[in-house]
């Protein structure tokens, strides 16, 4: 449904009296000499700016009347003398002869909508004698540059497109040099792909509204890249294989010739939109960005796997001494996994050490820290959370950051990375299983080839809430050395040692055979659900 008209009002900005990001506040006085105040999304007016608003009156309990500013664009001269002092003013290479020229051809056609007209349709330039190539393309950037929004911010708001959204097109192919009106009229499904935050549902309609065929090329392109962005950035997927991809496809875009799919994702590839791989013999699919991201990452790893690092001389010397020594601070003895994942920390540049809770990490990470810092090494602890990194810091007794602050994050993007790195000569990021794999991918980045990293965390945790799995990830690629600890430390009978009692069972428990309880495990493979039975209650089965 389309929304109701818009009132306008034409005039001059005379003091902005409140600005922020998204909300202005302005006084504006009309041509009719009313003054009155304007609100809305409009942080880009300047005072004695002459504009075009498009909105409606309201009433503000506190602040009482207002005309709240939907779109707004700059003010089209109406007047003779008003065109002829735009076109002296804008427009290189007009003098007042050919002002002249042009108002006195096309005023007597269209009258105050002379320059509306010649932005819709600057073709008609070239009928007036003499006029000359250059300066009809001054003209025509000369309009477009003041008016050129207007269409499209109408046509969009017309559309039922949202002020803010509207104006994200604009902007996103203005800065690109590309005319966003020509764009929303000739291939409006371009938009999907280079419109942050503009979905394929809104185009599919400003499309269909324009009267463009369901089999349109485009339409199809786009209904992929919106899957794919989808996955990506509301189901943690960086990318989709060919199976599901084209079942989804289907219910948005149902097709009878699977040769147009085809086609289609040839051309996204073509022109940079896609990334098609295949991984273990079955077709993936990647946007640009996911697939910058996971290539970027595992260069990263690979860059820190094949990095020499200088030995630990004190533990290379005498392993058992400086184990058995970071055993008596803690005034404990490490199990047989600890053991070894505390030697893999001292001797290899970049290792993963994972178990259930309960198995000890907090208590390993301590001893490890002591060890390295024994070794002389200058140590950084981070995790992705600060809840996190306080708890690393409470168990370590050293300053812990999150991975955000270690980075330095500041004004949009990280300040450290492969020009800036961190300075450390050994890393420590606990609740690994929380890393996501952009945020991996900065934090790899920026790590100093030779610097020791140590990946800890629980793999059997939920995997991180943005796109990637990526500890389940380096532990599955085998590439990383790794080592597990499986034997449960606490002994208290609290709820909560119950509930890791029952998560290492169901862990370790063959399928269909009983764990502590007469419960039996049952896992269904499609989707990896896990499901306990009673089978001491007579209608319980499990096979």
């Amino acid at each position: 449904m389309n929304p109701l008209p818009l009132d306008r009002v034409d005039g001059t900005v005379i003091a902005v009296r409140f600005s922020s990001e998204n909300f202005t506040v302005a006084s504006f006085r009309q041509h009719n000499g009313r003054e009155i105040s304007i609100v809305g999304d409009l942080a880009a007016i300047e005072e004695g700016q002459s504009l075009s608003l498009y909105g409606r009156e309201s009433r503000h309990p506190k602040h009482g009347p207002q005309f709240r500013v939907e779109y707004f664009h700059t003010y089209l001269e109406q007047t003779r003398e008003g065109i002829r002092r735009f076109l002296l003013a804008e427009v290189q290479g007009i003098g007042p002869a050919y002002a002249e020229r042009l108002i006195s051809y096309f005023y007597p056609l269209y009258g105050a909508e002379m320059l509306e007209r010649l932005q819709e349709k600057p073709d008609q330039l070239h009928e007036v004698p003499g006029l000359g190539e250059a300066r009809i393309h001054a003209i025509t950037e000369a309009l477009h540059e003041h008016y050129g929004s207007r269409q499209l911010l109408l046509k969009l708001y017309e559309a039922g497109v949202s002020t803010m959204l509207a104006r994200t097109i604009a902007r996103t192919y203005e800065e690109r040099g590309v005319d966003p009106l020509r764009i929303f009229l000739e291939t409006p499904y371009q938009m999907v792909h280079d419109v942050p935050g503009l979905g394929f549902e809104t185009v599919d309609r400003l499309a269909r509204q324009r009267g463009l065929p369901l089999d349109d090329e485009g339409r199809i392109q786009a209904a992929i890249t919106h899957l794919l962005l989808r996955a990506y950035q509301q189901e943690g997927h960086l990318c989709l294989p060919m199976e599901p991809l084209f079942e989804q496809l289907q219910e948005m875009v149902p097709l009878e010739n699977g040769d147009t799919i085809g086609a289609a994702l040839e051309v996204l590839r073509n022109q940079g939109y896609l990334q098609i791989v295949s991984v273990e013999e079955e077709l993936v699919f990647y946007l640009r960005q996911p697939w910058r991201v996971e290539e970027g990452l595992t260069t990263q790893i690979l860059r820190l796997l094949d990095a020499p690092i200088t030995p630990l001389r004190h533990f290379a010397r005498e392993p058992e001494r400086v184990r058995q020594a970071a055993e008596d601070r803690a005034g404990i003895t490490l199990d047989a996994t600890q053991r070894a994942a505390f030697d893999h920390a001292l001797q290899r540049g970049i290792c993963i050490i994972t178990g259930g809770p309960g198995t000890g990490k907090s208590t390993l990470a301590r001893l490890i820290v002591d060890a390295w810092e024994e070794g002389g090494l200058k140590v950084k602890l981070a995790a992705p959370t600060g809840r996190a990194a306080r708890r690393l810091a409470e168990t370590t007794g050293r300053e812990a950051t999150t991975i955000h602050r270690l980075l330095e994050w500041r004004e949009g993007e990280f300040q450290r990375n492969e020009e800036e790195p961190i300075e450390a000569e050994t890393l420590l990021i606990d609740e690994s299983s929380m890393l996501d794999a952009p945020l991996a991918w900065s934090l790899c980045r920026a790590i100093p080839s030779g610097c020791r990293v140590l990946f800890m965390g629980d793999v059997d945790q939920l995997p991180s809430v943005g796109p990637g799995n990526v500890l389940h990830d380096l532990i599955r690629s085998t590439r990383i050395p790794v080592a597990r600890l499986t034997q449960i430390h606490r002994q208290d009978l609290s709820r909560e040692n119950l509930i890791v009692n029952l998560a290492h069972a169901i862990n370790n428990a063959p399928p269909g055979k009983p764990i502590p309880g007469g419960l039996v495990v049952a896992r269904r493979p499609q989707d990896g659900n896990v499901f306990l039975f009673d089978t001491r209650l007579p209608w319980a089965r499990c096979t």
